[in-house]
């Protein structure tokens, strides 16, 4: 199950989540309707379909249920087979971790609005940084972005590390994108091999819309992307920002 991260940063804020968590049943009824927990299980002893019921012994208030007298007792978590499994927070804890993640609020803030531990904190933010690239990577890698009346920024960066930082850059990885300007800030990420022109324009065209408006800085490799059906501008950081 992949998180739609997209609905999550641009449809709702605190007030709709809030809200949403207030009613548990309402609740977890939205977490099955939009495809984060799974919407039904067959009893492994009966093969009859359990029956969602009200629980006490449990963060989230509710259990999967056989409904057989056979094997009444057998339950399991609504959690099962969600990317929640693994997790000891309620489900509602942890959407408003997410949401906190997804206006950039500092885990400090966060650590003291819900008085957890810097690592639980820590531990969730790694989740949703998963959850982001699990989503982007089935759903999104493939989508162009721009278009007639768009504008996208594009740029290139070095990733390296040094041992014990200090000596030779080894080990250098590209990573190339560019994000969408307006509200819903559509984007492309790439590791390349290098940022040579034919590599960056390369990406350009699988990931970039024509007659989409680039803007970027004065790198060579850049030089021509009109050529290739684009409008380009470009801003020399010597003199500008």
């Amino acid at each position: 199950i992949i998180f739609n991260f997209n609905y999550f940063f641009f449809k709702m804020n605190k007030k709709d989540i809030e809200s949403l968590t207030k009613n548990s049943f309402e609740f977890i009824m939205f977490c099955i309707n939009n495809g984060l927990l799974k919407k039904k299980f067959i009893c492994d002893i009966c093969l009859i379909e359990r029956k969602l019921i009200p629980s006490n012994t449990t963060s989230d208030g509710f259990i999967w249920k056989c409904s057989s007298k056979k094997c009444s007792k057998s339950t399991n978590s609504i959690r099962k087979d969600s990317v929640f499994n693994k997790f000891k927070l309620s489900l509602k804890s942890i959407f408003f971790i997410i949401y906190d993640f997804s206006i950039n609020l500092s885990p400090k803030i966060i650590q003291k609005e819900t008085k957890l531990s810097n690592v639980t904190i820590t531990h969730y933010f790694k989740f949703c940084r998963l959850l982001i690239e699990n989503y982007y990577f089935c759903f999104e890698s493939n989508k162009k972005i721009g278009g007639n009346n768009k504008i996208i920024e594009i740029d290139e960066c070095c990733l390296y590390r040094r041992k014990y930082n200090v000596g030779r850059v080894t080990n250098q990885i590209w990573i190339f994108g560019g994000i969408e300007r307006g509200e819903n800030g559509r984007c492309f990420f790439e590791k390349v091999n290098n940022r040579k022109a034919e590599t960056l324009k390369e990406v350009l065209l699988r990931r970039v819309e024509a007659g989409t408006t680039i803007n970027s800085d004065s790198w060579k490799g850049y030089k021509n992307l009109e050529e290739m059906g684009f409008q380009h501008f470009r801003v020399n950081h010597t003199t500008n920002f």
